[in-house]
């Protein structure tokens, strides 16, 4: 077989689109009051004339530190305080999105872990130095991330945060206005096609405590981040009539198809004093493709001003075993060694590399091997069929039961909360009257 080089071929002429004539960036602002509000809610009417690109949606925030903390305890305890790791998210416990009216995607009061997750573990470190600043990512390094002090060994994360947010000393406060930007993760977000004209979208975000998302040297401290300006923008796209005009003509006789992926955080605590894990039926229903799997103090996740919400610990885990539908899926429990101060996760560490797609290609996630002892114990399961959830192609429907469990080298010290985040097969439907259907 011959083949022709392209750079032979002098008499073709590129291709034209001319599906769609333009696309315009429109702003929302919020339709409630950003003063001592819970939430931001956000109302985009569907239009008549134009599609939505909802990949394209952005959200602004102009925010500012405000510490209220009593003069007295601010000269005990002089330090600086601090926003968490991925604050723009961080502020939110809830994302919630409706089209005309149909839930189309909820995150079950963790929106800031789903984040947390899908942002360390799909974005390498040269996103991390670059555009994921302007979301407020700073990873936390050490095994102390609690601390505010600069004198431990997290103190490079938190002189840049100081260097974006401002500073306080005993005597004085320089907290800056800062201006975030970026795209909720929210699971229609990552649709490729256009949605269609007449939908309407409604966005409603709850603030979490401010005992989440601040650090500071002490547990009375009134200290929070107050949001100036809110602004929600999205493209409309202006499509050829005749595009337009074939749409209608299918959309009599069948639905417009968006696949998409559907995730969900749920969480579960555990006592202190247990030396077992046992997390039955986690799932029952549709599997999941993907199962993410990490700890944290109960006191962080409730909320603490002296603890790190993203401090995910190994509590000195022994053995981990993952059943579907009562099978281990992992032909043998995971095992750990813990020797005085030195911990071996290799198995664990392999998960983060195994489960998303990476193996042992010339890419990575933010996750050193040191950081994943430390601060960042996680275990990630490929849950699919043929253990390529990241491919185009979507596995057939399965049902069933998922459980987990585990050992302890010895008993829990406090009450831990587990954290499973779930990606699951997803498809949204729209017909010709714009009503909205998720399967």
């Amino acid at each position: 077989m011959e083949c022709m080089l392209s750079k032979l071929d002098l008499f073709s002429s590129p291709p034209i689109q001319s599906s769609i004539l333009r696309t315009e960036k429109v702003n929302y602002n919020p339709i409630t009051s950003l003063e001592n509000s819970g939430s931001i809610e956000y109302h985009i009417p569907g239009t008549f004339d134009t599609y939505r690109d909802l990949s394209s949606m952005q959200l602004t925030l102009t925010v500012k530190i405000v510490d209220n903390t009593d003069p007295p305890l601010q000269q005990l305890f002089p330090e600086t305080v601090y926003p968490v790791n991925n604050i723009f998210h961080s502020l939110f416990r809830q994302c919630t999105v409706f089209l005309n009216n149909t839930l189309v995607s909820n995150d079950d009061m963790n929106y800031h872990y789903k984040c947390f997750f899908e942002t360390v573990l799909n974005y390498g470190r040269d996103a991390a130095e670059t555009h994921l600043q302007n979301v407020g990512w700073f990873l936390d390094e050490g095994s102390n991330i609690d601390s505010v002090a600069l004198n431990g060994p997290n103190r490079r994360t938190l002189l840049k945060k100081q260097k974006v947010f401002g500073y306080s000393d005993a005597a004085d406060a320089s907290y800056k206005t800062v201006q975030l930007i970026g795209r909720l993760h929210i699971d229609i977000g990552n649709i490729q096609k256009l949605l269609p004209s007449g939908v309407d979208i409604r966005i409603s975000l709850v603030k979490e405590n401010p005992a989440f998302y601040m650090l500071a040297p002490n547990e009375n401290a009134l200290c929070d981040i107050k949001i100036l300006e809110a602004s929600l923008s999205i493209n409309h796209v202006h499509i050829n009539p005749d595009i337009l005009l074939a749409h209608h003509k299918v959309l009599s006789s069948k639905n417009a198809i968006f696949p998409y992926k559907r995730t969900t955080v749920r969480q579960f605590t555990i006592n202190n004093g247990t030396f077992n894990l046992s997390l039955d039926n986690i799932v029952i229903g549709q599997l999941p493709n993907i199962l993410l799997f990490g700890m944290v103090p109960n006191s962080s996740y409730s909320g603490n001003f002296t603890r790190n919400p993203f401090n995910f610990k190994h509590y000195l885990l022994q053995t981990f075993s993952v059943y579907v539908n009562g099978n281990l899926i992992t032909g043998r429990p995971l095992n750990f060694e813990h020797n005085d101060d030195n911990s071996v996760l290799t198995r664990g560490y392999e998960t983060l590399f195994s489960a998303t797609g990476i193996h042992f290609s010339d890419r990575g996630h933010q996750v050193s091997s040191q950081q994943y002892k430390d601060n960042l114990f996680l275990l990630m399961f490929d849950l699919t069929a043929d253990h390529s959830y990241n491919s185009e192609c979507v596995n057939m429907f399965n049902e069933g039961t998922i459980r987990i469990e585990g050992t302890f080298k010895q008993a829990l010290p406090e009450p831990v909360t587990c954290l499973l985040y779930f990606e699951f097969d997803g498809l949204m439907e729209i017909d010709i009257n714009k009503n909205v259907i998720t399967k």
